[in-house]
């Protein structure tokens, strides 16, 4: 096997903890809103959603889908910027997978891989700091296309400047980590924080 130089993670369901829909759920009660599938339609995967995957390759940009949601269902500025905080919270951070983050480097080129809309950099960098932790961060959005679309990772092994066999690469949703192993990474797919790294380690021995 070729020596690993490059550890590649997802960020949303990894180092980001995702609201689930029993935080949806109570929002929607808050606001008296009977979900239409539109809602929860956010919390699935590009493969499922035709709007989230326009949301996750850039064409629907953020402020598109909250000015959307506020517009729909009359949702006051003050309780939608409530509900913003709640979601981008240091309380849904990863600090233990973080700090096991921090200890790959420098010996390993680190990188972010997300599936993610045009906030997403602003988030990662002003309230979770990550281009303090990471030395490259590919959001799905600022480049047209999102996982499991196997050109993504070709986009990211040639920025690295790794080959795939070079390269773990981890998230939490399968049909990601299958479309990376057919691409020629190595692959972890993450259930908990301690399972992927015992996983990442089983590479780097």
């Amino acid at each position: 096997m070729s020596p690993i130089k490059a550890i590649i993670f997802d960020f949303g369901g990894v180092f980001y903890h995702i609201p689930d829909m029993t935080w949806l759920n109570r929002w929607l009660k808050l606001l008296g809103i009977k979900d239409d599938g539109i809602i929860s339609s956010w919390l699935t995967s590009p493969n499922d959603s035709d709007f989230v995957r326009d949301v996750m390759t850039g064409r629907i940009s953020e402020a598109d889908v909250w000015r959307m949601a506020a517009e729909k269902w009359h949702i006051n500025v003050h309780l939608l910027n409530r509900i913003r905080k709640s979601l981008i919270s240091q309380k849904r951070f990863n600090q233990p997978l973080a700090e096991y983050l921090d200890s790959l480097r420098p010996k390993y080129h680190t990188a972010i891989l997300s599936n993610a809309g045009t906030d997403a950099r602003e988030s990662m960098l002003g309230v979770y700091g990550m281009e303090e932790r990471v030395d490259t961060i590919i959001i799905s959005a600022e480049e047209g296309v999102a996982k499991p679309d196997q050109e993504i990772y070709r986009l990211a092994v040639d920025r690295i400047g790794i080959r795939p066999e070079e390269a773990v690469f981890i998230d939490d949703m399968i049909e990601n980590v299958e479309s990376a192993r057919l691409f020629g990474l190595h692959a972890v797919h993450f259930r908990d924080t301690r399972q992927a790294i015992s996983e990442i380690e089983e590479y780097l021995a």
